[in-house]
């Protein structure tokens, strides 16, 4: 509206005045185009229209007519309008264009003050042009501070000459971005470790840097904890490519092998442990950690100073890609632990064989009893054999049937001695598939006679159709013999009241077995069954509190569990569990 008003009023100038159609048309000219300054390209070409016909109708003859009588006026009005048109896009197109930057500078602007990532722009002497809020906030300073300030002040000092070289590489090679890492210092004294990517540009034909940064404190403190670890811990660690070479070791690796850690690297596996070893034992589990897999196992291996007993640990490495790069290998040396082992192993075996013999001796009675009474019932049978022999004529018939029963006691007496030999003899454990009932029956064929001589009342109760168990048989025909000797002694003492010995075996759910030893004997204090497995803890005035220690060692070795419980009345109830064996 405001061109059109200035428009009506610069033609009727014009009129009055006189003005020529050439000097009209450069006047609304000049009108136009200052208008273009702040108008619409669209109202400028209406406009534009609206002078050509002004043009027409007052200036060009015949005047007061849309009508052209000259030629030459037709140029003028047709170049006229080119000319205006030309004039004004060029102005629509500057104008769009200073708006476009002035918008493009406040999205720059916003970014840069509001972003949560620090900025800095840096002239080509290093000196500080601007930074961010959040920059200048995360360095602990105010942005005042920092301006004007050479950015070599907030750089640790070792690493201002890297920094300082990359810095010139970027204003070397303009726009293209340059990628380092450094530390720097907070106000406070801090430090802050940074990746910063710089990309130079040109600015009034100025070269000035522009510099992005990213806090990476947490994440270099975690490298720093893990290079740490890799560096000081004791086991041997290494890293290898799929090309069986070492890509880094830790020193523990390099003393271990006798090899400098430079050296190395960039070495074959199997140069290193050993062809033979490679190919039997480190390259199968490589290709299976190369393949994805988390691999462990535990076995003696020849080493430079002797067989060494490792553990050890393959586990892939995908870094930044899904295919597995790398292996971590992570062994440790438990060659102490395994010969301390197998020497408690061995004092264990010989305090379970002092104790079979210690209890062989309690049972010196029962034993005599179960041999005295077969050896009589054979002279016995002896004298019978003899005398059916002599008699006229002989009895040949009578004859044999006491020699069957003089094999027969000398049988029974052998089985005794058998029973004795094997729970005495020291032999390695020997695992096999044991029925829990014959076990509780041979126990019970040494006992009959402390049974016997205590005046004990027996009560046995064996499951059929028990499935076995995996075990060592003498081991476990101990630790029966052990509850039921306990259990003789403990219902010694007691005078009143009958007594009673109960053994049960049975199911404990679907993967195991129990058995249980119930006694008649004075009744247990609530501390007597806490510590009843304790070693040297007994009872007993005389007792030395192994045997049931022993029992605990030998169920548990088996995978089982063995506890007491007080009985209702008096007494106490040894309780067992062992898995059943998958083989039934």
């Amino acid at each position: 509206m405001l061109g059109l008003i200035a428009l009506v009023l610069l033609t009727a100038l014009c009129f009055w005045m006189h003005f020529s159609l050439i000097s009209t048309a450069f006047t609304y000219l000049i009108l136009i185009v200052l208008l273009s300054l702040s108008g619409g390209f669209i109202s400028l070409i209406a406009l534009s229209l609206i002078a050509v016909g002004c043009l027409n109708f007052f200036f060009a003859p015949p005047i007061f007519e849309f009508r052209i009588d000259y030629p030459e006026d037709i140029v003028t009005m047709a170049g006229f309008l080119i000319t205006l048109w030309v004039i004004t896009g060029l102005v629509s197109r500057m104008t769009a264009g200073r708006a476009a930057l002035r918008d493009s500078e406040e999205q720059w602007r916003a970014v840069f003050e509001h972003n949560p990532t620090m900025y800095f722009l840096l002239d080509g002497t290093g000196t500080v042009l601007s930074v961010n809020p959040h920059g200048a906030d995360t360095l602990g300073y105010s942005v005042s501070e920092l301006v004007n300030r050479p950015v070599k002040d907030v750089f640790h000092e070792a690493d201002w000459p890297a920094v300082q070289r990359n810095a010139s590489l970027c204003l070397e090679r303009l726009g293209e971005p340059i990628i380092w890492e450094a530390r720097k210092h907070r106000k406070d004294g801090t430090i802050l470790w940074v990746r910063e990517t710089g990309k130079a540009m040109l600015i009034k034909q100025q070269p000035v840097l522009l510099v992005v940064c990213e806090d990476i404190t947490d994440r270099k403190r975690a490298e720093y904890l893990a290079e740490h670890v890799f560096e000081t811990i004791p086991d041997i660690a290494s890293i290898l490519g799929r090309d069986y070479r070492y890509r880094r070791v830790n020193p523990a690796h390099a003393r271990f092998w006798g090899i400098p850690q430079e050296k190395i690297l960039g070495m074959h596996a199997g140069d290193v442990i050993g062809r033979e070893e490679f190919d039997r034992l480190a390259k199968p589990h490589l290709d299976r950690c190369f393949a994805g897999e988390e691999v462990s196992f535990s076995e003696w291996i020849d080493s430079p100073s002797g067989p060494r007993y490792w553990v050890a640990t393959y586990s892939p490495l995908r870094l930044e890609m899904e295919r597995v790069e790398s292996a971590l290998v992570m062994a440790r040396d438990l060659t102490d632990q395994m010969l301390a082992a197998e020497r408690l192993r061995d004092a264990q075996d010989e305090l379970a064989h002092a104790n079979r013999v210690a209890t062989i001796g309690q049972l010196t009675a029962s034993i005599a009893h179960e041999v005295n009474q077969p050896v009589g019932a054979l002279v016995t049978n002896a004298h019978a054999a003899l005398n059916w022999l002599k008699a006229e004529p002989p009895d040949l018939v009578e004859s044999c049937q006491a020699v069957d029963a003089i094999i027969k006691d000398g049988r029974r007496i052998s089985d005794v001695i058998e029973r004795i030999r094997a729970l005495i003899k020291k032999r390695p454990t020997q695992i096999d598939v044991v029925d829990i009932n014959e076990v509780v029956m041979e126990t019970l064929a040494l006992t009959r006679g402390e049974i016997q001589r205590n005046r004990v009342s027996t009560e046995i109760d064996l499951a059929r159709d028990l499935p076995s168990i995996r075990g060592d048989r003498v081991q476990l025909q101990q630790v029966l013999m052990n509850l039921v000797t306990n259990a003789f002694q403990a219902m010694s003492n007691v005078d009143e009241g009958r007594r009673e010995l109960q053994i049960v075996t049975g199911k404990d759910g679907d993967d195991k077995i129990c058995v249980t030893v119930r006694d008649s004997g004075p009744t247990l204090k609530p501390e007597a069954l806490d510590r009843f497995f304790e070693a040297f803890y007994s009872t007993k005035f005389s007792g030395m509190g192994i045997g049931l220690s022993i029992c605990r060692s030998m169920i548990e070795a088996h995978g089982g569990q063995i506890w007491a419980t007080a009985n209702a009345l008096r007494g106490a109830t040894l309780h067992i569990t062992l898995p059943a064996s998958e083989i039934s």
